[in-house]
């Protein structure tokens, strides 16, 4: 999701190794198309009909991370449009039909809470692209500071509305590919968990790659509902609370003659659940001590006398239950479909010939712009069923293939001036899109 024209971004993503050929797509491309041709009022239903929308951009107030990235950016994407006459673009937010988001991700905005007050005061709506309006609420745990979906959650506590469109809005009309495919004959790979509800609400099956996005997504969600469930059960009653910890000691309680039976495995029950509680504390406290040493070498520097802080790149089997019973929890809490695979993040690549040339920066770099494949190429139809099953038994075989975790830390130049070469037994995205299904036009969506 982002604000930029499809072909500033594809334009981008080869000068970083993508191959020619490769289609692009996102949802600022979306709106520009749609505020040309005057159709995005399905979307934004605020837009007036009989003149051009005004329009106030963040990207006006915006401070970007580095001058060198702003330099090459082109300018706002709405540029052309406001000198067709196609838009009013406004210096001021009063008078405006609608805030548009169009700060690229790391620039700091300038006011932005007071920019947020004056939307909600002068009653002007948000929009932002980063994520649909379903997936930011989905996800509001774990957004960052500053982002537009904490922006836009901000907003709404202030009384102010706000619109999201994600990064899929329009995909298929936009690359042409209504004649030739249907939803079902499309697989979205990606390791962003938001991706999964957007490609759910649209038909659309998904490959999800756990990265450290996806990890920290879901663990976030659990926090968060370990922290709503703590608040409802300051509320609760003794017997509410017994109800819920142990049913079996509730019931023995409520018939003593015969809870004499039971009283050896109710015993054990409540030791067991004591035992796990004290485990779970004594990693959360053992987590923390791990963070803490690692802000302080990181603040102090290397030193000679430490010993280095070896990160676990590929969690362990219990580490990817619990994500994935967490990946179901939130599927189920957010009314969206479960990926038809689900793989630890492997270092993909577009073509293991052009591994020297594309490098781990491009194949790997899937967990915040996503992509989209075709699983039946040639207008072959296929069944949302078929397409999990071939999913699953590439995830099996990608899941049996050595795992360097290394490859995907280097960007490619670091990587070619070193002289790393990839493991040549790596899954390629070819081998596994190979695997699900017939192959068909490779995109990148972002």
């Amino acid at each position: 999701g982002a604000a930029g024209r499809a072909a500033s971004l594809i334009s981008a993503a080869r000068s970083a190794g993508l191959p020619e050929g490769i289609q692009g797509w996102s949802s600022g491309e979306f709106v520009h198309r749609g505020l040309a041709a005057g159709s995005l009022r399905e979307a934004l239903p605020f837009l007036p009909e009989d003149r051009p929308p005004k329009i106030f951009e963040l990207s006006s107030i915006a401070k970007p991370r580095r001058w060198a990235d702003f330099m090459g950016r082109g300018g706002p994407p709405l540029t052309d449009l406001g000198k067709a006459g196609t838009v009013k673009r406004l210096e001021g937010l009063e008078e405006a039909d609608l805030c548009y988001w169009d700060a690229s991700e790391g620039d700091e905005i300038t006011y932005l809470e007071t920019t947020l007050e004056l939307c909600a005061e002068s009653k002007v709506p948000l929009v932002q692209v980063r994520r649909g309006t379903a997936a930011a609420r989905a996800l509001a745990a774990s957004h960052r500071k500053g982002s537009a979906e904490a922006g836009a959650q901000l907003l709404q506590k202030l009384g102010g509305k706000t619109f999201g469109i994600g990064k899929l809005a329009g995909l298929p009309e936009g690359l042409g590919w209504l004649d030739d495919l249907s939803p079902q004959d499309i697989l979205l790979v990606t390791g962003d968990v938001g991706d999964v509800l957007e490609a759910s609400e649209l038909g659309i099956d998904s490959l999800l790659l756990l990265g450290d996005q996806a990890h920290s997504q879901l663990n976030s969600f659990k926090a968060s509902s370990e922290q709503e469930k703590a608040v409802q059960r300051k509320t609760m009653s003794v017997s509410q609370r017994v109800a819920e910890d142990s049913p079996g000691m509730l019931a023995a309680a409520g018939n003593p003659l015969l809870s004499v039976f039971n009283l050896p495995s109710l015993l054990a029950e409540a030791t067991r659940k004591n035992a796990e509680h004290r485990a779970a504390k004594a990693a959360e406290e053992t987590q923390a001590q791990q963070r803490a040493v690692e802000a302080k070498v990181g603040k102090d520097g290397p030193a000679a006398s430490r010993k280095p802080v070896v990160r676990q790149e590929v969690p362990s089997a219990a580490s990817s239950a619990e994500i994935s019973e967490l990946l179901e929890l939130w599927c189920r809490a957010n009314g969206a479909a479960r990926p038809a695979a689900v793989l630890p993040k492997p270092p993909l690549r577009w073509d293991p010939d052009e591994a020297d040339d594309v490098g781990a920066g491009t194949g790997g770099s899937s967990g915040a712009t996503g992509g989209a494949a075709a699983a039946g190429g040639g207008g072959r139809r296929r069944s949302a069923a078929t397409a999990a099953a071939l999913a699953s038994e590439a995830a099996a075989t990608a899941a049996a293939q050595p795992w360097r975790g290394g490859d995907l830390q280097l960007p490619d130049p670091l990587m070619r001036s070193r002289g790393s070469i990839p493991d040549e037994g790596a899954e390629s995205l070819d081998d596994i899109l190979g695997a699900i299904g017939d192959r068909g036009p490779l995109d990148a969506v972002r």
